[in-house]
């Protein structure tokens, strides 16, 4: 009957990170200067509640420094249930957010946050899709660690 999304537009040239919302979640930013987390209001309302979206979004801009990441994620993720019926939530998943920013690159950020989700619901199982896309601005193209630290593959 309806749906949610947030769209990011990346303009190189101006160095400019452009969005619109239509009743998404939080875009969480970790700010690589002062090592805290920003939870942006996506905003807008969800495609098909109302007749015509255009008059109730608005295009927004995020101020990206070099270092700073971003985090996109679905409610499947902060909706997920342990085995006592609790919620991962946003403030676990910012807590994680900019616990492994420092440390990683964007790979590395969404392997260890899928991780910490998966074994934190690991005795309540998936009641929902999960999407978790993360993202960097790396204006030398380089990474925070080796190819190793940073896999993105399941080890057990």
């Amino acid at each position: 009957m309806f749906m949610t999304m947030v769209l990011l537009c990346w303009d190189n040239e101006k160095k400019k990170l452009s969005y619109v919302g239509a009743g998404h979640e939080y875009i969480l930013v970790y700010r690589a200067k002062t090592g805290e987390c920003e939870a942006i209001m996506s905003g807008g309302v969800a495609i098909g509640m109302v007749p015509d979206n255009s008059k109730v979004i608005s295009e927004k801009e995020i101020k990206l420094d070099d270092g700073d990441f971003v985090l996109l994620y679905t409610d499947g993720i902060t909706e997920a249930r342990n085995g006592d019926d609790e919620l991962y939530g946003i403030e676990r998943l910012k807590d994680r957010f900019k616990e492994y920013c420092p440390r990683y690159s964007a790979e590395g950020v969404n392997y260890h946050i899928a991780k910490d989700v998966s074994e934190f619901m690991e005795a309540h199982g998936q009641d929902d899709d999960m999407t978790l896309i993360v993202m960097r601005r790396d204006d030398k193209l380089t990474s925070l660690k080796s190819d190793s630290e940073q896999s993105t593959s399941w080890k057990e």
